[in-house]
């Protein structure tokens, strides 16, 4: 009887979208067959199928969001039977949380005896009061700053604020007390030829032989004049760029050994002093159909490198 071929589970709850269908298609070329597992459709200790790899794409809204809970379950379920994972339960609690990013990060540098450059001041709290009082020295000095929801993704739940009325209803409308609430200072991105601001999403995946993160790709994202958010599901377009240079590359690194990622899109932008500014680690990272026109499936095919090595190991 031939033996069957190795199956990779994807664990992902939702928004399924392009990123699954091409990683699905990239396996299928090494002969592997894969599948999206919604961990919140199990029974737990039932005999659900479980795959001979995992590769963690997780998203959550917060981390009081239900299916962490679901996702810690897998991930130690996955431990018992000794399935391997790609993309760790360690990095899930790190690179899903914004704040928690930035501070695995300043950390990780600290210890390597390396200068922090490419943190933004960072700030969390879940009292409005208290986050009021923090925005406004921010404004005070600098004339705005950014309001987060920590876990959010593809450009939601991101504000920009210039003054304490736009603030107040900032705070009033998007946030409950108690709720976390992530205050960033606002860093002038550089623009693109438009006018619009600009950043970088670089693509970085382990080599299947050293297990070192390294840079596949990166592109520029691009707003539109007059728009801050450059994430393509908020309007934004993107272009290539033409040279990752050694310190995107070395930041990038660092960003992934400190979070422990495996498989990740990392956003950074140049900011008006020409110095790189990392903003914040994707695990469930889109793969827009144009930025795969414009520097390729790389990511996945070093991803599908990534799990032939891990299952052969």
């Amino acid at each position: 009887m031939e033996n069957p071929r190795p199956h990779i589970g994807i664990l992902k709850h939702e928004k399924l979208g392009y990123a699954e269908e091409i990683l699905s298609q990239t396996l299928e070329t090494a002969g592997l067959v894969s599948s999206v597992i919604k961990p919140q459709d199990l029974a737990f200790g039932d005999e659900e199928f479980f795959p001979d790899l995992l590769i963690a794409r997780c998203e959550l809204s917060s981390l009081s969001d239900p299916i962490l809970s679901a996702y810690l379950a897998y991930f130690e379920e996955c431990r018992h039977r000794g399935i391997p994972v790609i993309n760790s339960r360690e990095f899930l609690l790190r690179g899903q949380h914004k704040y928690l990013t930035h501070a695995a990060v300043r950390q990780y540098l600290q210890s390597q005896g390396l200068p922090d450059t490419i943190n933004p001041p960072s700030y969390l709290s879940y009292n409005r009061d208290r986050a009021f009082e923090l925005a406004r020295r921010e404004i005070d000095l600098y004339g705005s700053v950014v309001l987060k929801h920590p876990c959010s993704g593809r450009g939601d739940g991101i504000y920009l604020v210039r003054d304490l009325v736009e603030l107040s209803a900032c705070l009033q409308s998007h946030f409950t007390n108690g709720e976390a609430i992530m205050l960033q200072r606002t860093i002038e991105k550089e623009k693109n030829s438009l006018g619009g601001f600009r950043d970088i999403r670089v693509y970085a995946c382990r080599d299947p032989k050293t297990r070192t993160p390294e840079v596949v790709s990166a592109f520029y994202r691009n707003a539109a004049p007059g728009q801050f958010l450059t994430n393509t599901s908020q309007g934004g377009f993107v272009t290539p760029m033409p040279q990752i240079d050694v310190d995107l590359i070395r930041f990038s690194k660092q960003v992934m050994e400190a979070t422990q990622g495996d498989v990740a899109g990392l956003d950074f932008v140049v900011d008006s002093q020409g110095q790189y500014r990392f903003f914040e680690v994707n695990i469930a990272f889109e793969t827009p159909k144009k930025a795969i026109d414009l520097v390729g499936p790389g990511i996945w095919e070093a991803t599908r490198d990534l799990l032939v090595a891990t299952l052969i190991k």
